[in-house]
């Protein structure tokens, strides 16, 4: 049985989850930490289920990743999670993957906030959801670069609706799904020439079932580039993906 501080699961990484040149795309990424914290939540009794008999919900507010290897097609990888002793209004979660060998190759940490259902307005964490959890000091990164500071001068890239697939149990665009939209904003050459090797992620506004959304971009420099989807005439994603060399 696990530690109920945290939470462990292996996963095969698998067709879906790679990209052209055989890498985890960084919505695969997400959508890794994404199971392992629901899986943790149930456990816990904060999960979905659980929240909304008391009109609420947690959504994901930001996320930072740093990438130090990929894991390969058909390669073993236990993802791990654990949360962050809450604050008045928000909660952080850390993530770690590991290759077969325990060696760490991805990390991650995420900010999360509890919303009224019926609202949509940020509330205040309830103590008692984690009332006699022993936390887990030790953070995934040290320094995260948390903010994606809004700039000027954006490249639209290309516009889309949101579609029926994109919506999660919380009536809104799920947030790996923004992932993917921003990673088609890319060139190819960003992913046959170079790597990702760290992302960060702000989560703005809620993006409904059949709103129309406008992708915009601009690179800083080759390896640098910030993308943005606007919504309603608001941003409502905001991401910046640094690169290194292939």
């Amino acid at each position: 049985m696990q530690d109920i501080c945290s939470y462990s699961q292996k996963f095969i990484v698998t067709i879906y989850d790679i990209d052209i040149r055989g890498n985890l795309k960084p919505s695969s990424i997400l959508n890794y930490f994404q199971e392992v914290a629901t899986r943790h939540a149930i456990e816990l009794k904060v999960d979905y289920y659980s929240l909304i008999k008391q009109n609420e919900y947690w959504v994901l507010s930001r996320i930072c990743a740093e990438i130090d290897r990929y894991p390969k097609l058909g390669d073993e990888i236990t993802v791990v999670t654990y949360p962050i002793a809450p604050r008045m209004i928000d909660c952080d979660r850390d993530y770690y993957i590991l290759d077969k060998y325990g060696n760490v190759i991805i990390k991650g940490v995420s900010k999360w906030l509890i919303l009224d259902s019926q609202t949509h307005k940020i509330k205040r964490i309830n103590p008692q959801y984690f009332n006699g959890l022993k936390f887990i000091d030790k953070r995934a990164i040290q320094s995260p670069d948390w903010k994606v500071e809004p700039v000027n001068n954006m490249t639209e890239a290309f516009k889309s609706r949101v579609r029926l697939d994109d919506i999660d149990i919380n009536r809104h665009m799920n947030n790996a799904k923004y992932a993917n939209i921003a990673y088609n904003a890319l060139e190819p050459n960003d992913i046959l020439d170079k790597n990702i090797k760290e992302f960060s992620v702000n989560y703005l506004y809620e993006m409904k079932y059949n709103k129309d959304y406008t992708v915009k971009k601009i690179y800083n420099n080759e390896y640098d580039v910030i993308i943005e989807i606007e919504c309603e005439d608001r941003p409502a994603f905001r991401t910046r993906i640094l690169f290194d060399e292939k």
